[in-house]
């Protein structure tokens, strides 16, 4: 773990990079992200950016997500949204349990045995291709796949400014909260959330 700021001698040696914000009023320095990317563009690395709800101070995540994301070169985005289940959650609807049974069947092996998975106050995961935003469930994209979405029973819900980028508040669907984006010439791989898998909330 890292706690100060990411430098060089913090990713040597390293194949991934898992990036949380504990504080959501912090954002990446350019030196931070410059380092990272060189890290990056050696290749055979993953990097995983984890993002939040738009709800209050979280929303900040969003946008230090999207930064992150844009630098590093993925087409993969939060939306200035969140995510809720009525159906599949852990006693909240916005404590949402993600559901396996959308994944992309190239990557099935991933969330084999897992059923569900805790996203509490998850971000949607879209992408940007050619300048524009699109929806992940209905657009495909090169080297892109859904690991984990919300139910059918799914909702956007806009907390706070801006409005969706894609869905509007109130649409009901399978949402993404978890996707994966590859790229075989240089064995580098994206992982986009719309929660932090531990340790942010």
């Amino acid at each position: 773990a890292v706690f100060d700021d990411i430098e060089a001698s913090n990713l040597s040696g390293a194949d991934m990079l898992i990036m949380v914000q504990a504080d959501s009023t912090l954002d990446y320095t350019a030196d931070e992200l410059a380092a990272i990317k060189a890290w990056f563009d050696e290749g055979g690395k993953t990097v995983w950016v984890a993002a939040d709800s738009d709800y209050g101070n979280d929303a900040l995540r969003q946008a230090t997500a999207n930064s992150a994301l844009e630098y590093l070169g993925s087409v993969l985005r939060i939306q200035a949204a969140s995510a809720e289940d009525p159906v599949s959650n852990g006693g909240a609807p916005y404590r949402v349990l993600g559901i396996s049974d959308n994944v992309d069947s190239e990557f099935a092996h991933l969330v084999s045995g897992v059923e569900r998975g805790l996203f509490h106050g998850p971000g949607i995961i879209i992408g940007y291709v050619d300048g524009s935003y699109v929806a992940l469930e209905e657009t495909e994209i090169p080297g892109v796949s859904i690991i984990m979405t919300t139910s059918d029973a799914g909702v956007v819900v806009d907390n706070t400014e801006p409005s969706p980028e894609v869905h509007q508040a109130g649409d009901e669907g399978n949402f993404p909260v978890m996707a994966i984006e590859t790229n075989a010439e240089t064995g580098n791989v994206f992982i986009a959330t719309g929660d932090a898998p531990f340790g942010q909330y």
